[in-house]
């Protein structure tokens, strides 16, 4: 991940006549407990612009995969939006749901310092630990 981001960091600085880093700190994989929080990080990931102050409106944010799930004519081949709308029973509910304010715990998740290599409650945590045994660096 570090070498594809240097490179892309380089050609995308060099056509833009620009300097210095795209993306804020490394690359961190983190698991997470989706029966509990995969519609909650999604939705934190696609009101990331909108937090940021580069959008007043996610639908209208043209680099988030947001508008793949909304319009079919948007969405890139690479895009599996299945996983996500299978959830909801209509293209509105999904709408709505991205719309509405994210989860405090995903927030603090998200914002904290220091960020756990993983989001789930203490259960999932715990069937980490099992599995992976001494290699778990869970907390």
């Amino acid at each position: 991940m570090r070498h594809l981001d240097g490179i892309y960091t380089q050609r995308f600085n060099r056509s833009h006549r620009r300097d210095g880093p795209l993306l804020r700190g490394r690359y961190k994989a983190i698991l997470i407990d989706a029966e509990e929080y995969f519609l909650s990080v999604v939705r934190y990931i696609h009101q990331n612009p909108v937090q940021a102050g580069v959008v007043s409106d996610m639908d209208r944010y043209r680099w988030s995969s947001h508008r793949g799930y909304l319009y079919k004519s948007e969405r890139p081949e690479w895009l599996n939006t299945d996983s996500v709308l299978s959830r909801f029973r209509r293209l509105r509910e999904y709408q709505e749901f991205m719309h509405s304010e994210s989860e405090k715990e995903v927030v603090d998740f998200y914002k904290g310092a220091y960020q756990r290599p993983v989001l789930g409650d203490s259960g999932f945590i715990e069937w980490v630990k099992e599995k992976l045994g001494e290699r778990a660096r869970v907390e």
